[in-house]
């Protein structure tokens, strides 16, 4: 492994400055928030089978594309056809 490493005597002392600390209730309801699972809907325009995903990953195994692609996509709320062949849409819960 590449990278500094750090004698036992320095990892006791950050071990024991994080000790005893806890997040606020409002860091925790962010942290939350980012970790929900995003399930998609995916219409492929070529042949009309709609698809549902439980989250962004196994849509971009199944579909071949990559996660930065369609998470932008949503993140766009774009209404053209990725690749002019599917059409996603986030499923809100």
């Amino acid at each position: 492994m590449k990278g500094r490493k750090h004698s036992e005597l320095t990892k006791n002392r950050m071990s024991e400055a994080k000790k005893g600390s806890n997040l606020s209730e409002g860091t925790k309801k962010r942290i939350g928030e980012a970790m929900k699972v995003v399930r998609l809907e995916v219409l492929n325009l070529e042949s009309g089978i709609k698809t549902v995903y439980p989250s962004i990953s196994e849509a971009q195994w199944a579909l071949d594309i990559p996660r930065s692609s369609i998470s932008m996509y949503i993140l766009r709320n774009t209404d053209k056809p990725y690749k002019g062949q599917y059409k996603i849409t986030k499923i809100v819960e």
